[in-house]
């Protein structure tokens, strides 16, 4: 499984540059995998298919770390100038990707290096979306700002160094926006670890994929099949779980029928730089409990829990809440549950008793709290939500829309993309805002219908009175 199927290439402008079998040949001598049947489609948007069958829970590709591009792979070339510069702006991850992707596309330290090189696009193909003042102007208003400033300091820092040769603007902006779209996240133990995959990066993003990315720090990444591959069909997987503004702010598309509307730090391709980002806008939902929960399950059971109820790993590493374009009232389901299991795990709900609740939830598709009720904490988190809404409602009416509006109105299609996603944010926040307002005035009329002795009590099992949970209690 590791002999890949050549095939001519029929574009001129890809035989140039771009040599698939050359990718291939050098890869598996680097000790790469690459399955039989593999093969790279060219057209209007580069991607990975198969021509063979591959059946369900197959390796498809796999690369060794040795072969990723990493933050560190600049210090082979002493860049002190360039780490001092990236020390001014978090942990400086995008400015050494940028440039070491700069670096590796001008003097290859390998053949199978000079070969992936050569399928990274040039010219005026990648997103102008984070170098342009409108756009800038319009993304103050939304949570993936802190995005468009981290290209800003990268592209910074890059203009005119010498890296193997003068660096233009031209240069810095097309090094920050592929190590941007290309790079992955993942985490091991409580780091987590940022680098650019070569051949697993021209695999094209879908949100019902059919292979998994798999990374584990010293050996690689994988990409895994999640079901039988027919001959034919493109390799997909799932960038991440993101809204229509940051998929055209970080890879310069919007996909069709994307149902997320915020997913309010969701997507972390930089955490430290977005842990800060964050914190300074102080827009970010992190659910806390006694032990100070900002992100990060406080202990090994709350673990269990959130990965039982299938929580997102954005929720379960950073804490983080989705917005959701399908839902009623803007979150979606999902994350208020997500955020129930920790606070009801907080407030003393025995553990057989919560993980009984999710089995049950799980197994009649039913929220949390029809099985566990808890007024105080759904309280606490629905307060939670609604004030985090308000803050970006007053930003947005700060700015009036206006920005937003000279977006939708600009002759370009992905100007009026950007703005036409970024309105529809606006209307998630402002449903956000009217359905958790109501849930708080109804729970108020609850709370003095069942008294103030009884309303604050941590929680109620199904079927028991006030008075009999206490007894419990």
């Amino acid at each position: 499984w590791l002999v890949i199927a050549r095939f001519a290439m029929k574009t001129a402008a890809v035989e140039s540059a771009c040599k698939w079998g050359n990718i291939v040949d050098s890869a598996l001598a680097s000790g790469a995998q690459v399955r039989e049947g593999v093969l790279m489609r060219d057209g209007l948007h580069r991607g990975l298919a198969t021509s063979l069958d591959v059946p369900q829970n197959e390796v498809v590709l796999h690369i060794p770390e040795s072969l990723m591009v990493t933050p560190k792979a600049v210090s082979r070339w002493k860049l002190r100038e360039l780490a001092a510069k990236a020390k001014l702006h978090g942990d400086g991850t995008l400015v050494k990707l940028s440039a070491a992707i700069l670096l590796y596309s001008r003097k290859p330290p390998s053949q199978f290096m000079a070969a992936w090189s050569g399928c990274i696009e040039n010219g005026p193909q990648w997103s102008a979306a984070y170098f342009d003042e409108v756009h800038n102007n319009a993304m103050k208003v939304s949570q993936d700002n802190f995005i468009v400033e981290d290209v800003k300091a990268a592209r910074e820092a890059l203009e005119n160094m010498d890296l193997q040769g003068h660096v233009s603007n031209n240069d810095a902006s097309w090094a920050v926006h592929n190590a941007l779209s290309r790079k992955v996240a993942f985490t091991a133990g409580k780091e987590t670890f940022t680098v650019v995959v070569p051949i697993i990066d021209l695999v094209n993003h879908d949100a019902v994929p059919n292979v998994q990315l798999s990374c584990r720090r010293k050996q690689g990444c994988s990409l895994i099949s999640t079901r039988r591959i027919a001959a034919g069909e493109e390799l997909r997987y799932t960038y991440t779980a993101a809204s229509n503004v940051t998929f055209l702010t970080t890879y310069g598309f919007a996909p069709g029928g994307n149902a997320v509307a915020m997913a309010l730090g969701g997507f972390e391709p930089f955490p430290r730089e977005e842990e800060q980002a964050l914190a300074l806008r102080d827009t970010a939902i992190s659910i806390r409990n006694s032990e100070g929960y900002q992100g990060g399950p406080p202990n090994e059971f709350d673990e269990f829990l959130l990965q039982r109820l299938a929580c997102p790993e954005a929720f379960i590493i950073h804490g983080r809440a989705t917005f959701s374009l399908s839902a009623s009232d803007g979150i979606d389901q999902k994350a208020l549950d997500c955020a129930r299991v920790l606070l009801y795990s907080d407030h003393g709900i025995p553990k057989d008793v919560l993980t009984k609740a999710i089995d049950d939830a799980l197994a009649e598709e039913k929220s949390l709290d029809k099985f566990v009720s808890s007024p105080m904490t759904d309280a606490a988190v629905f307060r939670e939500v609604k004030e985090d809404c308000e803050k970006f409602a007053k930003e947005f009416k700060k700015y009036r829309l206006k920005s937003i509006d000279r977006l939708i109105k600009h002759a370009s299609p992905f100007s009026q993309a950007l703005g036409s996603a970024l309105k529809a944010e606006v209307r998630v926040v402002r449903r956000c805002i009217n359905a958790f307002r109501q849930r708080l005035e109804a729970m108020q009329d609850s709370r003095g219908k069942l008294g103030h002795d009884h309303a604050d009590h941590a929680f109620m099992l199904p079927g028991n009175s006030p008075s009999e949970d206490y007894d419990e209690l």
